[in-house]
């Protein structure tokens, strides 16, 4: 029996309890669920003193309750793979800004990445009763006014503001939402959700893409035993990509009323529809829509792969996924699996995709003696000489009966990412059903040169911001065209490269003992230790000028002169304006041209 979300029957827990554990990948379910329920939390009842009782049943972990295993969701193709993991429980603590941070053991279904990075889309599923239980425990009720402010909006139905929105988990929240648009509520698979794109700063700051998430919160269970959250980047041309492209007015306007800035950038971006994202805010509720959860499913039994130990020096991979990852004979989900690769097994790489988001390894017996492992669940080591190797044809798919003269045709066409970075290169793809015919070509030229096949992809590597269309032809002799825009952000020199601070104001050194850094992620953010405390904060590059702004330090109390040297770093670090890279020396300059940092690079 299938049923949407979390239905939790006694003989489902029993299920599970008897159930072997699963890989991951599970097909997606094509039709709408049924409303959902949702078990309430076994809780321990006490027996009379005076009389002997058996065994009271004990709490199982959220995890034996609902398994990983048994939860599907349909990606609607949205250019990521995607994982269910359980993840275990991090102690309520205090010690990371911006604020407290704390869950019970949950599951998260991870995109891309298994252990999600800020801006990484995931879906959180958490128990409730445990959630605040936790943090109520440690006489913080944070945890529990959101909560209860989340029911309260979902119940009423109240307007969504366009600021300060209660939003779970902490481990999301990293500042003040001081932005929120395109609010709604929706019944997506049977739950009832708060939806809106919004964002969060610590500091007056434009908004730009790249700050934007879609964000989705809502209870399943009869007595909403379970929250359920999800987060996923998007963007929208109505935005600048960096701080860099703001417009002058606009900056001055952030600078002299933010709440006036904001309050305009809000009612723009509330008079878009949802195509006007990317991805369209549509395809987003129909992929949560799409979560269900199978307390009838039983994982098949599927070989382990075991692999020799990788001899010194020679390019190899670990397993970083909790659930362990499945070995197939090509690049994609539709190959077939030839196994599973338990957590932490380590594996010798041989090569790699055209896109590079799929490993190659050596496998005895399979086809080209050759296993494909998805490189989002596996670090990889010495490998980033590998040769591209062409993948293996796609699998013949299984004969199905003649389709209906009224067969629906499926069109679908996406890019693995629709932003990259100068030099860099994605894929685009498309899958297409019950259609004569299909063309995939850049903007502006004739689509008759460009004839593809129905389902495939090509690796294109854009130097500017292109359009690529898909023109289908259907069966009724019309025809329909879809788009994808690659933006291409011009290069940013900064990106992944860390640095330790050598001198600052042109000749104040590092107080012995100490280690000021500075690391550039490739998102925008800026982190690392300002002698005593850590720090971060946002960065923009544009040529060689520089912003950084929204910086937050750590609360531990330095004595002098760290103190001192961290509040000179932190102001030095605020007043860049623009930067110079000598071999492996950074110097960033303030507005009037003086050397106010310098840095020796990292590795």
């Amino acid at each position: 029996m299938k049923r949407s979300v979390f239905i939790l029957t006694a003989l489902g827990v029993l299920a599970l309890l008897l159930a072997a554990c699963g890989g991951s990948e599970p097909e997606p379910t094509p039709t709408p669920p049924p409303p959902p329920t949702m078990p309430v939390e076994p809780t321990a009842v006490p027996a009379p003193t005076d009389t002997p009782q058996p065994d009271q049943p004990v709490a199982l972990p959220f995890c034996d309750l609902v398994h990983p295993s048994q939860i599907s969701l349909h990606t609607v193709g949205l250019p990521v793979s995607w994982q269910s993991n359980c993840v275990p429980e991090t102690p309520y603590r205090t010690d990371e800004p911006p604020g407290p941070k704390g869950m019970p053991e949950h599951i998260e279904i991870n995109f891309t990445e298994v252990n999600p990075e800020t801006f990484d889309p995931v879906i959180y599923i958490l128990p409730t009763g445990a959630y605040r239980a936790m943090w109520d425990s440690q006489g913080d009720e944070g945890v529990s006014k959101n909560l209860d402010a989340i029911k309260e909006m979902i119940s009423t139905q109240a307007e969504i503001p366009t600021r300060q929105n209660p939003v779970l988990p902490m481990e999301e929240v990293f500042g003040n939402n001081d932005l929120a648009v395109q609010g709604q509520y929706i019944n997506l698979g049977g739950v009832d959700y708060m939806c809106f794109v919004g964002r969060f700063a610590q500091s007056p700051n434009p908004v730009i893409n790249g700050d934007l998430r879609y964000i989705c919160q809502g209870f399943t269970g009869e007595n909403d035993e379970v929250f359920i959250s999800f987060f996923y980047p998007v963007t929208t041309p109505a935005l600048p990509n960096s701080v860099a492209d703001v417009p002058p007015e606009e900056m001055s306007q952030v600078d002299n009323d933010i709440n006036a800035y904001l309050a305009d950038q809000a009612a723009k971006l509330n008079a878009l529809t949802p195509a006007d994202w990317d991805p369209n805010l549509l395809v987003l509720q129909t992929v949560l829509a799409s979560l269900e959860y199978d307390d009838s499913y039983v994982p098949d039994t599927i070989p382990t792969v075991v692999y020799p130990t990788p001899e010194a020096g020679v390019p190899y991979g670990r397993v970083t996924a909790a659930a362990g990852v499945n070995v197939r004979t090509g690049p994609g989900s539709i190959y077939p699996i030839l196994g599973t690769a338990p957590f932490g097994t380590e594996g010798v790489i041989v090569g790699k995709s055209a896109d590079g988001l799929w490993w190659v390894t050596p496998i005895d017996g399979a086809p080209n003696n050759q296993g494909w492992v998805s490189a989002s669940y596996v670090q990889a080591f010495n490998a980033e000489n590998v040769p591209v190797i062409q993948a293996p044809p796609p699998p013949v798919p299984t004969a199905t009966p003649t389709p209906l003269p009224t067969a629906v045709p499926s069109i679908n066409f996406w890019a693995d990412r629709t932003t990259i970075n100068q030099g860099e290169c994605t894929a685009i793809r498309w899958d297409v059903k019950n259609i004569q015919a299909v063309w995939v070509y850049p903007q502006g030229a004739n689509y008759l040169d460009f004839p593809v096949t129905g389902q495939g992809g090509q690796q294109i590597c854009p130097n500017t911001t292109t359009t690529y269309e898909m023109k289908v032809q259907k069966t009724d002799g019309s025809f329909e065209t879809r788009q994808v825009t690659i933006t291409v952000n011009p290069s940013n020199p900064l990106a992944n490269t860390n640095w330790s601070l050598v001198s600052m104001n042109g000749n104040q050194v590092p107080v012995p003992g100490s280690n000021l850094t500075a690391f550039f992620d490739h998102g925008g953010y800026i982190s690392g230790s300002a002698g005593c405390n850590n720090y971060n904060g946002s960065y923009s590059v544009g040529g060689n000028s520089i912003r950084i702004s929204g910086l937050s330090t750590g609360r531990i109390s330095c004595d002098e002169p760290l103190n001192s040297q961290e509040q000179s770093f932190v102001t030095a670090l605020q007043s860049a304006h623009t930067f110079t890279i000598n071999g492996s020396q950074l110097i960033i300059s303030d507005p009037a041209g003086q050397e106010v940092l310098r840095f020796n690079r990292i590795g």
